[in-house]
Protein backbone atom coordinates (compact mmCIF):
# COMPACT_ATOMS: atom_id res chain seq x y z
CA UNK A 1 0.00 0.00 0.00
CA UNK A 2 1.38 3.41 -0.97
CA UNK A 3 1.04 6.07 1.71
CA UNK A 4 0.76 9.73 0.78
CA UNK A 5 2.26 12.40 3.00
CA UNK A 6 0.38 15.59 3.92
CA UNK A 7 2.92 17.72 2.06
CA UNK A 8 2.25 15.78 -1.16
CA UNK A 9 -1.52 16.18 -0.77
CA UNK A 10 -1.15 19.91 -0.06
CA UNK A 11 1.25 20.34 -2.99
CA UNK A 12 -1.27 18.73 -5.34
CA UNK A 13 -4.13 20.88 -4.00
CA UNK A 14 -2.18 24.14 -4.30
CA UNK A 15 -0.95 23.19 -7.76
CA UNK A 16 -4.53 22.58 -8.90
CA UNK A 17 -5.65 25.90 -7.40
CA UNK A 18 -2.89 27.72 -9.29
CA UNK A 19 -3.56 26.00 -12.62
CA UNK A 20 -7.32 26.51 -12.32
CA UNK A 21 -6.97 30.22 -11.51
CA UNK A 22 -8.07 30.14 -7.87
CA UNK A 23 -4.66 31.69 -7.21
CA UNK A 24 -4.12 33.89 -10.31
CA UNK A 25 -0.75 35.15 -11.61
CA UNK A 26 0.72 37.70 -9.25
CA UNK A 27 -1.30 36.44 -6.27
CA UNK A 28 0.64 36.82 -3.06
CA UNK A 29 0.28 33.97 -0.59
CA UNK A 30 -0.45 34.92 3.04
CA UNK A 31 2.40 34.79 5.58
CA UNK A 32 3.41 31.15 6.00
CA UNK A 33 2.36 30.75 9.65
CA UNK A 34 -1.06 32.20 8.86
CA UNK A 35 -1.38 30.16 5.65
CA UNK A 36 -0.43 26.93 7.44
CA UNK A 37 -3.08 27.56 10.10
CA UNK A 38 -5.66 28.30 7.41
CA UNK A 39 -4.85 25.03 5.63
CA UNK A 40 -4.84 23.05 8.86
CA UNK A 41 -1.27 21.79 8.45
CA UNK A 42 2.02 22.31 10.24
CA UNK A 43 4.40 25.09 9.25
CA UNK A 44 6.94 22.50 8.03
CA UNK A 45 4.32 20.75 5.86
CA UNK A 46 3.44 24.05 4.19
CA UNK A 47 7.09 24.93 3.67
CA UNK A 48 7.68 21.55 1.99
CA UNK A 49 4.67 21.98 -0.32
CA UNK A 50 5.73 25.53 -1.27
CA UNK A 51 9.24 24.29 -1.97
CA UNK A 52 7.84 21.72 -4.39
CA UNK A 53 5.72 24.40 -6.11
CA UNK A 54 8.78 26.61 -6.41
CA UNK A 55 10.85 23.77 -7.90
CA UNK A 56 8.00 23.15 -10.36
CA UNK A 57 8.17 26.76 -11.57
CA UNK A 58 4.67 27.65 -10.36
CA UNK A 59 5.61 30.19 -7.70
CA UNK A 60 8.51 32.43 -6.78
CA UNK A 61 9.72 33.23 -3.28
CA UNK A 62 11.18 36.73 -3.05
CA UNK A 63 13.08 37.39 0.21
CA UNK A 64 11.57 40.30 2.13
CA UNK A 65 8.53 40.52 -0.15
CA UNK A 66 6.70 37.20 -0.07
CA UNK A 67 5.66 34.24 -2.19
CA UNK A 68 3.94 34.96 -5.53
CA UNK A 69 2.20 32.93 -8.23
CA UNK A 70 4.11 33.22 -11.49
CA UNK A 71 2.59 34.35 -14.76
CA UNK A 72 1.93 31.42 -17.13
CA UNK A 73 4.23 32.96 -19.73
CA UNK A 74 7.13 32.98 -17.28
CA UNK A 75 6.52 29.45 -16.06
CA UNK A 76 5.95 27.75 -19.40
CA UNK A 77 8.06 24.65 -19.31
CA UNK A 78 10.60 24.79 -22.12
CA UNK A 79 11.24 21.78 -24.25
CA UNK A 80 14.08 19.73 -22.91
CA UNK A 81 17.15 20.31 -25.01
CA UNK A 82 18.95 17.22 -26.18
CA UNK A 83 22.21 17.35 -24.31
CA UNK A 84 25.14 15.09 -23.67
CA UNK A 85 24.43 11.58 -22.43
CA UNK A 86 25.35 12.35 -18.84
CA UNK A 87 24.31 10.77 -15.52
CA UNK A 88 24.40 12.93 -12.41
CA UNK A 89 25.40 10.77 -9.41
CA UNK A 90 24.57 12.53 -6.13
CA UNK A 91 26.08 11.39 -2.83
CA UNK A 92 25.02 12.60 0.63
CA UNK A 93 28.52 14.08 0.80
CA UNK A 94 31.18 14.32 -1.89
CA UNK A 95 34.68 15.64 -1.36
CA UNK A 96 35.10 16.82 -4.95
CA UNK A 97 37.48 14.06 -6.03
CA UNK A 98 37.10 10.25 -6.14
CA UNK A 99 40.40 9.85 -4.31
CA UNK A 100 39.09 11.90 -1.40
CA UNK A 101 35.91 9.83 -1.08
CA UNK A 102 35.46 6.81 1.18
CA UNK A 103 35.72 3.36 -0.33
CA UNK A 104 31.96 2.86 0.08
CA UNK A 105 31.35 5.76 -2.33
CA UNK A 106 34.24 5.00 -4.66
CA UNK A 107 32.92 1.53 -5.45
CA UNK A 108 29.57 2.92 -6.54
CA UNK A 109 31.16 5.80 -8.42
CA UNK A 110 33.47 3.49 -10.39
CA UNK A 111 30.71 1.03 -11.25
CA UNK A 112 28.41 3.78 -12.59
CA UNK A 113 31.30 5.27 -14.53
CA UNK A 114 32.30 1.91 -16.06
CA UNK A 115 28.77 0.73 -16.87
CA UNK A 116 27.86 4.11 -18.32
CA UNK A 117 30.98 4.11 -20.50
CA UNK A 118 30.01 0.72 -21.97
CA UNK A 119 26.77 2.31 -23.22
CA UNK A 120 28.29 5.59 -24.39
CA UNK A 121 27.35 7.60 -21.29
CA UNK A 122 29.42 9.80 -19.02
CA UNK A 123 28.97 10.35 -15.28
CA UNK A 124 29.34 13.46 -13.11
CA UNK A 125 29.48 13.01 -9.30
CA UNK A 126 28.05 15.60 -6.94
CA UNK A 127 27.11 16.50 -3.37
CA UNK A 128 23.41 16.55 -2.41
CA UNK A 129 23.92 19.50 -0.07
CA UNK A 130 25.90 21.64 -2.52
CA UNK A 131 25.06 20.57 -6.05
CA UNK A 132 21.24 20.45 -6.19
CA UNK A 133 20.48 24.06 -7.11
CA UNK A 134 18.06 24.43 -10.04
CA UNK A 135 18.22 20.73 -10.94
CA UNK A 136 15.00 20.84 -12.97
CA UNK A 137 16.20 23.80 -15.05
CA UNK A 138 19.61 22.17 -15.52
CA UNK A 139 17.97 18.97 -16.74
CA UNK A 140 15.79 20.93 -19.17
CA UNK A 141 18.86 22.74 -20.48
CA UNK A 142 20.48 19.40 -21.29
CA UNK A 143 23.25 19.58 -18.69
CA UNK A 144 22.45 16.00 -17.69
CA UNK A 145 19.89 13.40 -18.73
CA UNK A 146 19.31 11.34 -15.59
CA UNK A 147 20.00 11.26 -11.83
CA UNK A 148 21.15 8.57 -9.42
CA UNK A 149 20.56 9.43 -5.75
CA UNK A 150 22.72 7.50 -3.31
CA UNK A 151 21.04 7.37 0.15
CA UNK A 152 19.04 10.50 -0.60
CA UNK A 153 18.93 12.97 2.29
CA UNK A 154 15.49 13.52 3.89
CA UNK A 155 15.48 17.20 2.91
CA UNK A 156 15.99 16.27 -0.78
CA UNK A 157 13.04 13.88 -1.06
CA UNK A 158 10.66 16.68 -2.07
CA UNK A 159 13.06 17.73 -4.82
CA UNK A 160 13.23 14.17 -6.15
CA UNK A 161 9.41 14.06 -6.17
CA UNK A 162 9.26 17.28 -8.21
CA UNK A 163 11.80 15.90 -10.68
CA UNK A 164 9.74 12.70 -10.91
CA UNK A 165 6.56 14.67 -11.67
CA UNK A 166 8.40 16.51 -14.43
CA UNK A 167 9.63 13.34 -16.11
CA UNK A 168 13.27 13.35 -15.01
CA UNK A 169 14.67 9.77 -15.12
CA UNK A 170 15.90 8.92 -11.61
CA UNK A 171 17.03 5.91 -9.60
CA UNK A 172 17.42 5.72 -5.82
CA UNK A 173 20.02 3.58 -4.08
CA UNK A 174 19.22 2.30 -0.57
CA UNK A 175 16.15 4.52 -0.20
CA UNK A 176 12.55 4.43 -1.52
CA UNK A 177 10.18 7.09 -2.90
CA UNK A 178 6.90 6.25 -4.60
CA UNK A 179 7.16 6.32 -8.37
CA UNK A 180 10.98 6.24 -8.54
CA UNK A 181 12.83 2.96 -9.19
CA UNK A 182 15.17 1.93 -6.39
CA UNK A 183 18.09 -0.43 -5.88
CA UNK A 184 18.84 -1.78 -2.41
CA UNK A 185 21.03 -4.33 -0.73
CA UNK A 186 18.92 -7.24 0.45
CA UNK A 187 19.92 -6.76 4.08
CA UNK A 188 17.58 -9.50 5.25
CA UNK A 189 19.02 -12.10 2.87
CA UNK A 190 22.60 -11.02 3.61
CA UNK A 191 22.18 -11.22 7.38
CA UNK A 192 20.37 -14.54 7.08
CA UNK A 193 23.33 -15.81 5.09
CA UNK A 194 25.81 -14.78 7.78
CA UNK A 195 23.58 -15.93 10.66
CA UNK A 196 22.87 -19.33 9.13
CA UNK A 197 26.56 -19.87 8.44
CA UNK A 198 27.48 -19.14 12.07
CA UNK A 199 24.60 -21.27 13.30
CA UNK A 200 25.63 -24.02 10.94
CA UNK A 201 29.13 -24.34 12.41
CA UNK A 202 27.80 -24.45 15.97
CA UNK A 203 27.50 -20.89 17.31
CA UNK A 204 24.44 -20.39 19.51
CA UNK A 205 25.06 -16.94 21.02
CA UNK A 206 25.58 -14.39 18.23
CA UNK A 207 25.65 -10.62 18.70
CA UNK A 208 25.06 -7.93 16.06
CA UNK A 209 26.93 -4.68 16.78
CA UNK A 210 25.34 -1.94 14.71
CA UNK A 211 24.13 1.63 14.43
CA UNK A 212 20.34 1.50 14.55
CA UNK A 213 18.45 4.77 14.23
CA UNK A 214 14.73 4.75 13.49
CA UNK A 215 14.73 4.44 9.69
CA UNK A 216 12.79 1.64 8.04
CA UNK A 217 15.90 -0.15 6.79
CA UNK A 218 17.19 -0.55 10.35
CA UNK A 219 13.84 -1.77 11.66
CA UNK A 220 13.89 -4.43 8.95
CA UNK A 221 17.39 -5.41 10.04
CA UNK A 222 16.29 -5.87 13.65
CA UNK A 223 13.35 -8.03 12.58
CA UNK A 224 15.66 -10.14 10.43
CA UNK A 225 18.00 -10.73 13.35
CA UNK A 226 15.09 -11.74 15.51
CA UNK A 227 14.08 -14.35 12.92
CA UNK A 228 17.62 -15.68 12.57
CA UNK A 229 18.90 -15.80 16.12
CA UNK A 230 15.82 -16.26 18.28
CA UNK A 231 13.92 -19.00 16.56
CA UNK A 232 14.09 -21.31 19.59
CA UNK A 233 12.96 -18.91 22.34
CA UNK A 234 11.40 -15.52 23.01
CA UNK A 235 14.00 -13.01 24.18
CA UNK A 236 14.63 -9.27 24.21
CA UNK A 237 16.13 -7.55 21.16
CA UNK A 238 18.89 -6.21 23.40
CA UNK A 239 20.18 -9.73 23.92
CA UNK A 240 21.24 -10.13 20.30
CA UNK A 241 21.68 -6.53 19.07
CA UNK A 242 24.10 -4.04 20.62
CA UNK A 243 23.04 -0.65 19.21
CA UNK A 244 25.86 1.88 19.54
CA UNK A 245 26.02 5.60 18.70
CA UNK A 246 28.40 6.71 15.97
CA UNK A 247 31.97 7.75 16.82
CA UNK A 248 31.57 7.50 20.61
CA UNK A 249 34.93 6.85 22.37
CA UNK A 250 33.13 4.66 24.93
CA UNK A 251 31.82 2.21 22.33
CA UNK A 252 34.72 -0.22 22.77
CA UNK A 253 33.94 -0.39 26.50
CA UNK A 254 30.27 -1.15 25.79
CA UNK A 255 31.38 -4.03 23.58
CA UNK A 256 33.77 -5.27 26.30
CA UNK A 257 31.06 -5.08 28.97
CA UNK A 258 28.66 -7.12 26.83
CA UNK A 259 31.43 -9.62 26.10
CA UNK A 260 32.18 -10.12 29.80
CA UNK A 261 28.51 -10.37 30.77
CA UNK A 262 27.70 -13.01 28.15
CA UNK A 263 29.83 -16.12 28.83
CA UNK A 264 28.16 -18.11 26.03
CA UNK A 265 28.75 -15.42 23.39
CA UNK A 266 31.03 -16.94 20.72
CA UNK A 267 30.31 -14.93 17.54
CA UNK A 268 29.78 -11.31 16.52
CA UNK A 269 28.60 -9.58 13.34
CA UNK A 270 30.06 -6.07 13.51
CA UNK A 271 28.99 -3.09 11.41
CA UNK A 272 31.97 -1.48 9.68
CA UNK A 273 30.72 1.80 11.18
CA UNK A 274 31.98 0.44 14.51
CA UNK A 275 35.10 -1.35 13.26
CA UNK A 276 37.49 1.08 14.96
CA UNK A 277 35.69 0.59 18.30
CA UNK A 278 35.78 -3.18 17.80
CA UNK A 279 39.51 -3.03 17.13
CA UNK A 280 39.98 -1.11 20.38
CA UNK A 281 37.98 -3.80 22.19
CA UNK A 282 40.26 -6.49 20.71
CA UNK A 283 43.39 -4.59 21.78
CA UNK A 284 42.14 -4.08 25.34
CA UNK A 285 40.41 -7.41 26.02
CA UNK A 286 42.55 -9.62 23.74
CA UNK A 287 39.96 -12.30 22.92
CA UNK A 288 41.40 -15.22 20.98
CA UNK A 289 40.04 -14.94 17.45
CA UNK A 290 38.68 -17.27 16.18
CA UNK A 291 39.27 -19.68 19.11
CA UNK A 292 37.10 -17.73 21.54
CA UNK A 293 35.27 -15.41 19.17
CA UNK A 294 34.31 -15.71 15.52
CA UNK A 295 33.88 -12.36 13.76
CA UNK A 296 32.15 -11.19 10.57
CA UNK A 297 32.46 -7.52 9.64
CA UNK A 298 29.34 -6.11 7.93
CA UNK A 299 30.06 -3.62 5.15
CA UNK A 300 33.28 -2.07 3.91
CA UNK A 301 35.17 1.06 4.87
CA UNK A 302 38.62 2.54 4.42
CA UNK A 303 39.61 0.90 7.72
CA UNK A 304 38.36 -2.49 6.63
CA UNK A 305 37.69 -3.84 3.16
CA UNK A 306 38.14 -6.93 1.02
CA UNK A 307 41.64 -5.81 0.00
CA UNK A 308 42.89 -5.12 3.52
CA UNK A 309 45.20 -7.39 5.47
CA UNK A 310 42.66 -7.84 8.26
CA UNK A 311 41.85 -11.49 8.86
CA UNK A 312 38.16 -11.10 9.62
CA UNK A 313 35.44 -12.56 7.44
CA UNK A 314 33.43 -9.86 5.67
CA UNK A 315 29.79 -9.46 4.64
CA UNK A 316 29.90 -6.84 1.90
CA UNK A 317 27.21 -4.58 0.52
CA UNK A 318 27.03 -4.97 -3.29
CA UNK A 319 27.90 -1.37 -4.22
CA UNK A 320 29.37 -2.34 -7.60
CA UNK A 321 26.31 -4.40 -8.53
CA UNK A 322 24.03 -1.57 -7.36
CA UNK A 323 25.76 0.87 -9.69
CA UNK A 324 25.41 -1.48 -12.65
CA UNK A 325 21.71 -2.05 -11.94
CA UNK A 326 21.09 1.67 -11.49
CA UNK A 327 22.52 2.45 -14.93
CA UNK A 328 20.49 -0.39 -16.46
CA UNK A 329 17.30 1.01 -14.94
CA UNK A 330 18.02 4.51 -16.24
CA UNK A 331 18.61 3.17 -19.75
CA UNK A 332 15.28 1.31 -19.60
CA UNK A 333 13.51 4.52 -18.55
CA UNK A 334 15.21 6.57 -21.25
CA UNK A 335 13.99 3.98 -23.78
CA UNK A 336 10.41 4.62 -22.64
CA UNK A 337 10.00 1.52 -20.48
CA UNK A 338 7.94 1.81 -17.28
CA UNK A 339 9.75 1.06 -14.05
CA UNK A 340 8.38 -0.76 -11.01
CA UNK A 341 7.74 0.67 -7.54
CA UNK A 342 9.15 -2.53 -6.06
CA UNK A 343 12.85 -2.11 -5.21
CA UNK A 344 15.43 -4.30 -6.91
CA UNK A 345 17.18 -6.23 -4.12
CA UNK A 346 20.76 -7.42 -4.49
CA UNK A 347 22.30 -10.04 -2.22
CA UNK A 348 25.38 -9.23 -0.20
CA UNK A 349 28.55 -11.32 -0.44
CA UNK A 350 29.99 -13.35 2.44
CA UNK A 351 33.78 -13.65 2.14
CA UNK A 352 35.12 -16.19 4.63
CA UNK A 353 38.56 -15.79 6.17
CA UNK A 354 40.30 -17.20 9.23
CA UNK A 355 38.24 -14.91 11.51
CA UNK A 356 35.49 -17.57 11.70
CA UNK A 357 35.79 -21.08 13.15
CA UNK A 358 33.93 -23.70 15.15
CA UNK A 359 33.16 -22.51 18.70
CA UNK A 360 35.78 -24.34 20.80
CA UNK A 361 35.88 -22.54 24.13
CA UNK A 362 33.83 -20.23 26.33
CA UNK A 363 35.85 -17.18 27.41
CA UNK A 364 39.14 -19.07 27.32
CA UNK A 365 37.98 -22.19 29.20
CA UNK A 366 37.88 -25.49 27.34
CA UNK A 367 34.45 -27.02 27.11
CA UNK A 368 34.02 -30.44 28.60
Amino acid sequence: MNLEFKKDILFRELKQDILSGVFPPGYRFPPELEFAKRKGVSFQTLRSALGMLCASGLIARIPGKGTFVLDPASRTQPEKKSGSKTILLLFPEYSGTPAGSPLFDRELLCSVLDEGYLHGWSMVPGDQKKDCEHLLERWRSGEFSAVIWDRILPEKRDLAAVLRDNGVPQVLINRKIEGIPSISCDYAASLRQAGRFLRGIGHQEILLIDYLPGQEVFRERQQTLREIFLWEENRSTREFILALPQADPANWYRIATTWKQRPRLTAMIVSSIHFAAFQKFVEEMQPAIPRELSVIIWGESDLFNRKSLQGYSILTEPRHAAGVKAVEQLLHMLNGETGSDEPILIDGELILRKGCALPRTTKGKDET
